[in-house]
């Protein structure tokens, strides 16, 4: 299954997020030197419609995540997803809350992008 910027954002603040998974790859693709691409791979063990997800960003791609060995595989405790002035995608890995509609500066983990595809399967 694949979602596409708003429908990614419903679907992972559904009963689908990502909280309680693992990020279990976070790659940057430069190949095309005119839209860098990122992709976070999740494990969701409790996923109603798979296990594997893998989200896809580009377009005026920013990101600040803190990566330490010490917790490179922990679980994430709260997910914050939110589609922007009807263009922009933004995840938090580590918010200040979920039930915020907004970005604060004590969110951490976050990523912002003007596309956003989730592709969803069982692994």
């Amino acid at each position: 299954m694949q979602f596409l910027d708003q429908e990614a954002v419903a679907f992972l603040r559904g009963r689908n997020t990502v909280r309680d998974g693992t990020l279990v790859a976070l790659s940057i693709d430069e190949s095309d030197a005119t839209e860098p691409i990122v992709r976070l791979a999740f494990r969701v063990p409790k996923g109603t419609e798979g296990s594997r997800y893998t989200l896809e960003l580009r377009g005026d791609l920013k990101f600040e995540y803190g990566f330490s060995s010490d917790y490179a595989f922990s679980q994430i405790p709260m997910v914050k997803v939110l589609w922007l002035d009807g263009r922009r995608f933004y995840l938090s890995l580590d918010p200040w809350t979920e039930s915020e509609d907004f970005i604060t500066e004590q969110d951490n983990d976050w990523f912002l992008a003007n596309f956003a595809m989730l592709t969803v399967e069982h692994a």
